[in-house]
């Protein structure tokens, strides 16, 4: 299911969006309601609700003026389909025609977060991941709220938890996803939170399933993730079309000479063929490299049929 929710997320209107953005404040907020109607609707379809959680519209880091925050919302059953709860969050992947994404998809040197007031809090175990998705996750942002993203999703992910019963020692399981972009933000968004998780939550993190999903760190943030995911019995779940380039970049080595690795446990399909488990990169940094014949980024609508 987090394949069709991970779709789904590229159902948002941009247009609307910037529209929205240019508009007056009651015709924003009607642009925007727009803007995600065609995600409410097939989330009806599967007997569920969607809602925002994050969706800074003309807002960016303090630090990158020239960037966009995450888009990401919770679908979760609606009360006359499910009586056991639960939240799939999913984060949404670059649009094409949206140029911020793009440029946070290109600031993939890996750094240790450092806010704009230039403090370096223990974020991602103190690991050097992709600065582009850190500082759009983390990082305050100028004109709302003066918060940063990952705040304001913890925040609705409790309030909405606690609507549909969750309490202490009885949480509600959420279930992270994303695909390209969406992927990085859901797994270093997961991580974090999973990191800075406690008892007295109304929710628990449960699984993620990522699709499509660039390297986003150095060896440190991998394996400090897999020690972290092994010791709460939950699981990562990296899927790779076959031959997917997105699936190859960065460079095993980038730029700055530094050697990034994927995450575990990757998963490679293929329509038609059983799927096969990819062999860890965590630990081997330049001597590995993943091999397969190139298909579309975009297409995996087809392993849905």
């Amino acid at each position: 299911m987090a394949l069709m929710q991970s779709s789904a997320m590229y159902l948002r209107n941009f247009d609307n969006v910037k529209q929205a953005a240019a508009g007056s404040n009651e015709g924003a907020k009607d642009g925007l309601q727009e803007s995600q109607q065609g995600i409410e609707d097939i989330a009806g379809t599967w007997g569920m609700v969607f809602m925002v959680l994050c969706d800074l519209v003309d807002d960016h880091p303090l630090s990158h003026w020239y960037m966009e925050g995450p888009f990401c919302g919770a679908f979760y059953p609606s009360a006359s389909s499910s009586s056991a709860p639960f939240i799939l969050l999913a984060f949404k992947g670059t649009t094409p025609s949206n140029v911020k994404e793009w440029l946070v998809d290109l600031d993939f040197t890996a750094a240790a977060f450092v806010s704009s007031a230039g403090q370096q809090p223990d974020v991602c175990f103190g690991a050097p991941v992709s600065q582009g998705v850190s500082q759009a996750l983390f990082d305050r942002y100028d004109i709302s709220t003066k918060k940063a993203p990952f705040d304001l999703i913890v925040e609705g992910l409790t309030e909405l938890a606690g609507v549909l019963g969750g309490a202490n020692g009885n949480p509600v399981p959420i279930y992270v996803t994303g695909h390209s972009l969406g992927a990085s933000y859901a797994t270093i968004f997961y991580a974090e939170a999973l990191r800075r998780s406690t008892s007295e939550y109304p929710f628990v993190l449960v699984d993620l399933h990522t699709f499509g999903s660039p390297r986003v760190g150095l060896s440190q943030f991998g394996l400090s993730l897999r020690s972290l995911v092994a010791s709460r019995n939950v699981h990562t779940w990296r899927i790779a079309n076959t031959g997917d380039l997105v699936t190859s970049v960065p460079p095993v080595v980038n730029d700055a000479g530094q050697e990034l690795e994927h995450v575990d446990c990757g998963l490679r399909v293929e329509k038609g063929k059983p799927s096969t488990k990819l062999e860890s990169e965590l630990g081997k940094g330049a001597q590995w490299c993943a091999t397969g014949d190139v298909i579309g980024h975009d297409r995996w609508s087809v392993l849905l049929i």
